[in-house]
């Protein structure tokens, strides 16, 4: 079975590499973007990062070093992930522009455009209006989602706009800013939004790699095995869907739901509530975050169920034998007493601790309780007759041999209450069968209650954030999920047929082909073994939980995304598997997903680039006035307080001429970058002139610098950017001077680059018409 997974990963691998069937990639309306890798030193890069990892792996799972393999898989996880988003170009650049991607996340743009705006309370108190509003501002994620992402950007940067962290979020945010220097709505983002944009774009992969610690606690509490639990860790950092989707907010995910299942796994376990209110109160965080982590709440309930199923501990009826309670040992499968008088010695054989027996009768042989013989190698009764003191050879204690019928034996007329005994043995049969039918009623009554014991403290910490969240805004979590299935209802109109087969597919792909079969074989393997224990249980739970939300059809598209906090659990099934098989059985699968890894991360483009690439530098396509002569400025525009408002630049020269024909003025300017501006500056321009009538001034005309293709905020030191402007003026009745004067502003604040101590440059008198 090993050299078949390995024969299929590499099989697929090729596939999806060279693209020779595009429906691998999907179908039915949703299909991954298949594109060559465009920096083959990247691929290199990767598979360089890959090859370590797998044999650092080996190495350290050979030493048994648990705790080493759990710290190199969240730092191998976390630098595979870079390695992986730089297939398409800087990590850095990319982290941070899906971060602030309106499509690709979302979060920060909807904070900064309207939380920031609005105000917390207000938009929180609105959030339903809101989740409209966003579907017109192209911020579609929002559509179906609860506030918990806008909420943590707002935290986050509020703290960095605070003046004690100014020292660390000026410079920081400064340079954070040159990666969408040239987007205009990016460049209004404060120091705090920034920063905030910037961490989760950052520490993400980082974030998600953590997700290897709870699974490793999970399999430990499942297993009772921590070197297998550390080798089902250490196969989180090689899941493509981990790596391919840094750094959106669902990577996040798989390390909550992770941490949640752990803590009631540690609950059931330890019997101690504290620990299941814990997960309850994670799950919520999650769910706050989003909706589409719902399903993990029907894994935790079913193996609740089954986890209070297979360990009940009721108390044990009463009456159940003579000496029912010396038997402890089976908690799970109580037997009832033997019916009296099976065998003459039966009541003085007490080898096993799991079948009691009652007391004999009295009178069932002369000699009986002399010999206790062997509890290991029972040997059948003798023949009647064969011998003055056969009755006193009990060699057997597996073998009951009925009473003797009176009158068969020598002595057999000492006992003249036989027939009373012979009925009180049947009454005490039945007794233990009523009381046995009691028992089983109780354990299953006494499962249930604790179950619904453990569902209701859990049931609190889920409900606990969002009651809070309700009485402070008025929006119930029903009101959001009213809006949220609308949506998505409107979103996602596809094929229900094809999506039973392309939902559970897709997942299984970005989970890795080596680690799903091993998922699914460990599945099939607890049906056909039907062990009930409690690593059998929660495979067939997560069994339940993928058929049943694939047969309800709510998702249908980017399945692998959305359901990527599916995959810890995925990997946690074939723990089943793995258990059974010797310590190194898995590293030829290891290797395999490192190979799906490679190909899939090479080749499918699967969070596309919606903002426009950093500029490599000004526009040099500026068209200008020709030979008309230049004029000097040299007069520099930049902060008098730097530390507060960064950035500088000097406009060296310039030049006019007049329009008649066009009512206009129009200029060529070269400006000398010298430190990146920290606010979308616009340039702008007032003309004023003395007529006899008085003063003529003209309407203030802005404009952003090269067509905001590259404003101020990115303006380098050494850089020369040139950019010509049409100046439209006021009628006049006769000719007049012209005054201009140039200055940049800030049009969210108002703020005005100052020019060496003034508010505006002043440029040479022009004479027009």
């Amino acid at each position: 079975m090993r050299r078949l997974i390995v024969i299929a990963a590499v099989v697929l691998a090729g596939f999806i590499a060279f693209d020779l069937y595009p429906g691998l990639r999907g179908g039915a309306g949703w299909q991954w973007a298949y594109q060559p890798p465009p920096d083959v030193v990247a691929v290199i890069a990767l598979t360089a990062g890959l090859t370590v990892y797998v044999v650092v792996t080996a190495l350290l799972r050979a030493r048994r070093a648990v705790r080493t393999v759990l710290a190199w898989t969240v730092f191998g996880g976390t630098v595979l992930a870079y390695l992986a988003v730089s297939i398409r170009g800087d990590p850095f650049f990319l982290l941070f522009t899906r971060t602030v991607s309106p499509v690709q996340t979302g979060a920060a743009s909807l904070q900064t455009s309207i939380m920031a705006r609005d105000g917390v309370l207000p938009t929180l108190r609105r959030w339903p209006e809101v989740m409209d509003e966003a579907l017109t501002l192209n911020l579609i994620h929002f559509t179906t989602s609860p506030p918990g992402q806008v909420l943590a950007h707002q935290a986050l940067a509020d703290v960095f706009d605070s003046p004690a962290l100014h020292g660390l979020a000026a410079p920081v945010s400064q340079a954070w800013r040159m990666y969408q220097c040239h987007d205009i709505d990016v460049m209004w983002y404060s120091r705090g939004e920034i920063m905030a944009a910037g961490l989760f774009a950052f520490l993400m992969p980082l974030l998600a790699a953590l997700a290897a610690l709870p699974i490793f606690g999970i399999a430990r509490d499942l297993t009772g095995d921590r070197m297998l639990a550390a080798r089902i860790a250490g196969w989180w950092a090689l899941v493509p869907a981990v790596l391919m989707f840094a750094p959106t907010w669902n990577t996040l995910y798989s390390t909550l739901c992770a941490l949640a299942f752990w803590l009631l796994l540690r609950g059931l376990r330890s019997e101690q509530m504290g620990w299941v209110l814990g997960a309850g109160l994670v799950t919520a965080l999650t769910t706050f975050l989003n909706f589409a982590v719902l399903p993990f709440l029907l894994l935790a309930g079913l193996f609740t169920l089954g986890w209070c199923a297979l360990t009940p501990r009721p108390p044990l009826p009463q009456g159940e034998g003579e000496n029912s309670g010396q038997d402890s040992g089976s908690a799970l499968t109580p037997r009832p007493p033997l019916p009296q008088g099976e065998g003459e010695n039966s009541g003085r054989d007490s080898g096993s601790t799991l079948t009691p027996r009652p007391p004999l009768p009295q009178g069932e042989g002369e000699n009986s309780g002399q010999d206790s013989g062997s509890t290991l190698t029972p040997r059948p009764p003798l023949p009647q007759g064969e011998g003055k003191n056969s009755g006193r050879d009990s060699g057997s204690t597996l073998t009951p041999r009925p009473p003797l019928p009176q009158g068969e034996g020598e002595n057999s007329g000492r006992d003249p209450d036989s027939a009373l005994g012979t009925q009180h043995s049947a009454l005490s049969t039945r007794h233990s069968a009523l009381g046995t039918r009691h028992s089983a009623l109780n354990t299953r009554h006494f499962a249930l209650l604790r179950a619904a014991w453990v569902g209701l403290v859990f049931g609190i910490g889920l409900a606990a954030p969002w009651i809070a969240y309700t009485v402070v805004t008025g929006v119930s979590p029903l009101d959001i999920l009213r809006v949220t299935f609308g949506s998505h209802s409107e979103l996602v109109q596809r094929a229900y047929l094809p999506w039973l087969l392309l939902h559970p597919y897709d997942v299984l792909l970005f989970t890795g082909l080596p680690a799903s079969i091993l998922a699914i074989w460990g599945a099939v393997r607890a049906i056909r073994l039907w062990r009930w224990d409690s690593l059998t249980v929660f495979a067939l739970a997560m069994a339940v939980t993928i058929v049943a939300v694939d047969v309800a059809g709510i998702v249908q598209g980017e399945n692998a995304r959305i359901l990527s906090f599916y995959m810890p659990f995925l990997l946690l099934m074939g723990a089943v598997v793995l258990r059974e098989r010797a310590s190194r059985y898995d590293l030829p699968l290891f290797g395999a997903q490192a190979l799906v890894v490679l190909a899939m991360a090479a080749v499918l483009y699967v969070v596309p680039l919606d903002l426009d690439p950093m500029p490599d530098g000004p526009r040099q396509d500026i068209g200008g006035l020709g030979d008309v002569a230049w004029t000097d400025a040299d007069e520099a525009l930049w902060s008098t307080v730097r530390t507060v408002d960064p950035g500088a630049f000097t406009l060296e020269q310039y030049r006019w001429v007049g329009d008649p024909s066009r009512q206009a003025l129009t200029y060529e300017f070269e400006f000398h970058g010298h430190t990146p501006a920290e606010r979308p500056y616009q340039f702008e321009l007032v003309a004023t002139a003395q007529t006899d009538e008085g003063t003529i001034v003209s309407d203030p005309f802005r404009w952003w610098a090269q067509g905001a293709s590259y404003p101020p905020t990115c303006w380098r030191n050494g850089e020369v950017i040139r950019d010509t402007v049409v100046m439209p003026l006021p009628p006049v009745p006769h000719p007049v001077v012209w005054t201009v004067t140039l200055r940049a502003v800030d049009e969210r604040t108002g703020r005005v680059l100052p020019v060496v101590g003034q508010d505006a440059l002043t440029l040479a008198p022009v004479s027009y018409p």
